[in-house]
């Protein structure tokens, strides 16, 4: 009888130290996205700043919408999605600004 306490304490606290792990990885998630998506705004907020909207309308217009669809994947908890698609959006904004200051200074890209 005591053999069978012993276990099935065991298995409450493998049960729960489980549950805890999970927890704690679903809210990562959601910094990550939330910390990835931060970031891209930053760099299309930088892009807007150095003129690539009118400079560099492709990768500025590509950024802005990659940002949008990962705002909407992480409202929906598609967290994985939503940083992919946010990473997607800053490489986009990185080259409207490269774009933009190579326009303004008058070299080709």
């Amino acid at each position: 009888m005591l053999s069978e306490r012993a276990g099935t304490r065991k298995c409450f606290l493998t049960t729960a130290t489980l549950t805890m792990a999970l927890l704690v990885c679903a809210g990562c998630g959601s910094a990550l996205s939330a910390e990835r998506m931060g970031r891209a705004q930053e760099r299309l907020r930088e892009a807007r700043e150095a003129g690539a909207e009118a400079l560099a309308p492709y990768e500025f217009h590509s950024a802005r919408a990659y940002l949008r669809k990962a705002e909407t994947e992480a409202a929906e908890a598609d967290y994985d999605d939503a940083i992919t698609l946010a990473s997607s959006s800053e490489a986009f904004s990185t080259r409207a600004i490269e774009l933009s200051l190579a326009a303004r200074r008058g070299a080709r890209p």
